[in-house]
């Protein structure tokens, strides 16, 4: 049934010549709309407040994060690991992704990433991650 949802959502938009768009995340949806969210269905993740302009955008089951077009990261939902607190180093990467109870900014040579990895692993608040070449 969420399949033919999405398809009819899809569908919807491409008719009717919105700029929108879907994004998805471990059971988690939510559709983007000029810029702004829509809706979210799915796990736990709550519809995100005061979120606008939004460039790009990465959700998991429980929380979620969006590069803006002024360059800033706004993230929401669940922080029991702080991974919606982004930190002050954090400025205009060219995307974000969101896993589990981790979120990370990324940017064109490295990242920055914060929350918690694994069991017994807490990213410190704005760890930059260099690329393994």
């Amino acid at each position: 049934m969420k399949n033919i949802l999405i398809a009819l959502w899809v569908a919807f938009f491409i008719f009717s010549g919105a700029h929108a768009s879907l994004i998805s995340g471990d059971g988690a949806f939510c559709s983007i709309e000029d810029g702004q969210f829509q809706s979210c269905w799915g796990s736990s993740v709550p519809l995100p407040n005061n979120v606008q302009e939004i460039r790009q955008a990465s959700i998991s089951k429980s929380h979620g994060c969006a590069v803006l077009k002024n360059g800033q990261v706004k993230c929401w939902g669940d922080n029991t690991y702080g991974q919606t607190e982004v930190p002050q180093n954090v400025t205009s990467p060219k995307s974000v992704v969101v896993l589990w109870n981790f979120s990370c900014a990324l940017y064109e040579t490295d990242s920055t990433c914060w929350g918690k990895l694994g069991p017994n692993y807490i990213i410190p608040k704005g760890k930059k991650i260099e690329k393994l070449e």
